[in-house]
């Protein structure tokens, strides 16, 4: 699958450009266990999915939750390894990003996103 890229509409910003999408079961299962750590530009984009945990995990994440719409309805920073569950209500799909993207990115709910095929 050709990677992504996640460009926050509202902010104007380039939030991650090398995405991989994760959504076959296999993909979505696997997410970034195996994985020692994320650049400031890669991410995972996990479709469906309402819910994430870090069991498993070597570092911690950030994620980024949306709906239908791609409208963020969740924020969650710094999810350190081995938390049980992360989830939002309303979340179809979620972005998962290096710690502290979130905040270099100013992302927060009610962001617009476009997430699509790398140009």
């Amino acid at each position: 699958m050709p990677l992504l890229r996640a460009y926050n509409q509202t902010k104007n910003v380039l939030v991650a450009g090398q995405v991989k999408p994760a959504t076959t079961f296999f993909t979505r299962l696997k997410g970034l266990l195996a994985t020692s750590e994320l650049s400031a530009d890669q991410g995972l984009f996990i479709k469906p999915c309402s819910g994430i945990h870090m069991i498993g995990m070597a570092y911690a994440i950030d994620a980024i939750f949306f709906d239908d719409n791609l409208c963020v309805v969740g924020v969650e920073s710094d999810i350190p390894p081995g938390k049980l569950l992360v989830q939002f209500k309303g979340a179809t799909c979620v972005l998962e990003l290096k710690s502290g993207v979130i905040k270099d990115s100013n992302t927060e709910v009610g962001d617009k996103f476009l997430v699509e095929a790398q140009k």
